[in-house]
């Protein structure tokens, strides 16, 4: 599930409280995904392909999955000195599921919306999914941004 950030959540009022002043007003909803996001599915990538890893060379003890995983998997590769600093190595390396990454704008609107309609009594018909937006450049956390998008006829 998506949980909304307290800055969302905040702004979320204002947007409800916008949409009440405004019957006829449409909204159409881009989600943000920002860089945080994708380090946190690469992560969720990473540990999965490790915990798979394990379950087939049947080891449980974590350091040594990692040990056993670069010797397998990178040969070639000197392994960073900490667990974490290896973590990232293999995070770094890991490309962008890019279903995942529209499963995150999805799971984002979805929340975004059944907020504003079960929470605010916002009518669902007034609120359209939309295509991604690219974040701020400033942007540390996601988020869904909002167009005015037309009336109601």
């Amino acid at each position: 599930s998506m949980v909304l950030t307290p800055t969302m959540e905040q702004h979320l009022l204002r947007v409800a409280d916008f949409m009440r002043k405004t019957p006829y007003v449409t909204l159409t909803m881009h989600p943000v995904v920002v860089s945080a996001d994708l380090e946190a599915i690469k992560s969720t990538e990473v540990a999965a392909r490790l915990q798979q890893y394990a379950k087939e060379k049947d080891i449980s003890d974590p350091p040594k999955i990692l040990a056993a995983y670069f010797k397998d998997k990178l040969p070639d590769e000197k392994p960073p000195n900490t667990v974490e600093e290896q973590l990232q190595l293999l995070r770094a390396r890991e490309p962008v599921p890019e279903a995942k990454v529209k499963e995150m704008e999805d799971q984002r609107i979805a929340a975004t919306k059944e907020r504003l309609v079960k929470r605010e009594g916002i009518q669902d018909k007034r609120l359209i999914a939309g295509e991604p937006n690219k974040p701020p450049s400033d942007a540390k956390e996601g988020m869904v941004e909002f167009t005015v998008g037309g009336m109601d006829e």
